[in-house]
Formats: structure tokens, sequence, C-alpha cells
């Protein structure tokens, strides 16, 4: 029976940042943790190099602030003259793939997200790491280097690619879990315009077929048909048998990736996933997206993760006993078009070739925008 391709997680590609600037505003005014001099640019590469959440921008001097982006953002004071502070979002360059089929269902589901799974950890002689079924999922979709892999991510016409041929996988004896991740592994990480493909796993197990851009919005067209087809049938009777052509496509999306602070809150005491000290909270953030964390407490200047998922770890939370820790929960959301003041995204997934263009033409329109550190 044929493998999954290696899960060995390769290093997390940088990051790009959306930067805000507000005028006469602080946050934590007179709390500083570094002071610097120079011009913005110089000062934001400081403030992400330092991982600090952000920065007061006062006669020339940029007045960096420890606490996280969503503290500095929910403590934010208006009418401080010749000031503008400055306070950034993480987002990171995913591929997401969406699933049509004959029968009408279309989702975009988490396994269908391909990431590396979350490696095991040691536990601490406290306790063991709590994991749950969501928590074995990672906290992003397969994520995708902001430089070369940017130039096809931003492709959004659908006649790229127009004179690139259909491949076909055969792999008997596979089970679909396999043949998909492997499919999604040749489109992410090879070399032609692959943007979907499509498998049949009741009529052709082991089978699929890798889909260039036009032949994707053929397929498309042509399983709405059947959809339509299979609409038609039931009304008068007819069944469904479950087992038609499944298409997915892989579509671009930023993912925004921050850190909502509890002070004074924990969960799970004790369950420790890794315990680091002095980590800054961007580097603590990194290392959650990396290894699959929800979150982490930080005390007295040690970061101690938890395995279990965000969602989870929310529902888990109570005060703390110990004075002056802060437990923060990694929040991975999708950037969409329209959101404009950051809102949550919503609806459910967007169907069909059209929607996966418009995806890609949002995050061309975006990603030259954003700004990326020089080193």
């Amino acid at each position: 029976t044929p493998s999954p391709p290696e899960t060995a997680a390769p290093p997390l590609p940088r990051a790009r940042y959306l930067w805000y600037s507000l005028p006469e505003t602080d946050a934590d005014p007179g709390q500083n943790a570094s002071i610097w001099i120079g011009d913005i640019p110089v000062l934001k590469q400081g403030c992400i190099d330092g991982g600090f959440g952000g920065f007061a921008l006062y006669l020339g001097m940029g007045h960096m602030r420890r606490a996280s982006g969503d503290q500095l953002k929910r403590r934010l004071e208006r009418r401080f003259p010749n000031t503008t502070f400055f306070v950034a979002e993480e987002l990171r360059l995913c591929g997401v793939w969406e699933e049509l089929s004959e029968e009408g269902e279309s989702a975009m589901d988490s396994k269908d997200r391909f990431c590396a799974p979350t490696p095991s950890s040691p536990s601490s002689p406290r306790g063991s790491p709590v994991k749950d079924s969501e928590g074995s999922r990672p906290l992003l979709p397969h994520c995708l280097q902001c430089g070369d892999d940017s130039t096809r991510a931003t492709s959004s016409s659908p006649t790229s690619g127009a004179d690139e041929e259909c491949e076909e996988v055969h792999l008997p004896g596979a089970d679909d879990d396999v043949l998909r991740q492997i499919c999604q592994a040749a489109i992410l990480v090879g070399s032609r315009s692959f943007v979907g493909f499509e498998v049949c796993p009741g009529r052709r197990p082991g089978w699929a077929r890798l889909l260039p851009p036009l032949a994707a919005a053929a397929a498309a067209a042509a399983m709405f048909a059947r959809r339509q087809a299979h609409g038609d049938a039931s009304a008068t009777g007819g069944s469904q048998t479950g087992e038609g052509r499944r298409l997915h496509l892989l579509r671009y999306a930023l993912m925004r990736v921050e850190l909502e602070a509890f002070e004074s809150m924990d969960a799970y005491v004790g369950c420790n996933a890794k315990v680091l000290w002095g980590a800054t909270l961007a580097q603590c953030k990194q290392v959650c997206v990396e290894e699959g964390f929800g979150g982490f407490c930080l005390f007295d200047g040690a970061a101690h993760f938890r395995a279990a998922s965000p969602a989870v770890l929310r529902r888990k939370l109570n005060p703390s006993s110990q004075t002056g820790g802060t437990f923060y929960i990694v929040t991975c959301e999708e950037l969409t078009d329209g959101q404009g003041d950051g809102a949550d995204a919503s609806g459910g997934a967007p169907e069909g070739v059209a929607a996966v263009h418009a995806a890609r033409g949002f995050v061309a329109q975006l990603l030259p925008q954003l700004w990326r550190p020089s080193r």
C-alpha cells in the first residue's frame, strides 16, 4: 500500500505584516521595553526582531511596547500630541483546499489542509500534555513562501497555464486519504501550474487527475451539470450513489495570526507540552504555529505551552492562582475582502472556480502592500 508523503515539517516561511498607524494615539504610555532611533522602516524592523507588539513614534524615537498586539489594541488612548502609534498584524500566505462533489456537498475541512501533523512532546513532571480531537489539527493550512511561491499564488487569471496538460495519478491499493495527500503535495510543491485535482473513489479507487486552470474550470462546469441532473433525478424518485467524482481546488488565503491575551487566567494548569525560558511573545507564537500548540501561559519569565486546541483552551480558562500570569491563545483567521476593520470572516467556503479566482485576485491586490522584514 502506498504511503503518504513525508510529514517532517519544513521551516516555517517568514510572515508579512499589515501595519496600522494611529496618529495622536498611544498604548501603555511610559512602559518602554526599549527605545530606538531611526526612520520608520528601521523601527518596524526593530519591533519585529525584538518581538514587541508595537511602538509609539515620538520626536523621531520609537518607544517599543512589550505587550502583545491584541493587548495594545485594547489599551489604545487618544490625545497624545506629536505621537503616532504603530501596531502590526501578522499575515501568512497559505494554501486552502475546497472540495466539490456531484452530490452537492462543498466543504473546506481541516483534513484537506496539507500540513505536517503536530509532533508529540514530552510531558512535564506535573502532568501530561492534554490533547483532544480538535487539538490534533494544524493551526494553519499549508504555509507558502513569501517570495517565489507568491508569484504563482497571485496569478489570478483563469487562463494561466493554458498550455498545461492534465496528469493522471494511479496508486492501486491507496486509501482516499493517502491519495489526497499525495495529490495535494504534488500541486503545492510541484513546479507545474496545477490548481486542483479530481478523484472518483467509488468507481475508480486509487485514481486521480491533476488539473491545470482551464481543465479545472471545465471539470467544475461538468460537475455542476451533473449535480443538476442528480437534483432532477432525486425529485423524480431517483437515488444518489455517493460514489461520484470529487473535485479539490486550491485557493490562496492570507491568514491573520494573533495572540489573544487573558490576564490572570490559565487552562490545564501543569499540563505542559513544552516550557521555554526568556522567550518573547513573538517567539512563543512562532512555536505555537510550528508545533501546533493552541496557547501558552507566560509566568515569571517562562512560557508553558498547552497542546490542546485554541477552542478547547478558551472553554477551559479559569482564574489563575498565580499573580502576574497571562494566558495567550493563538487565533488564526482568514483575512477576506471587505473586512476593513479586521472583523472575523463569516459564511461558508466559497464554491467553484470563479470564487477561487476571486480569492486569488484579493490576495494579488493586497500581498504587494504588505510589509516584509528585510532579514
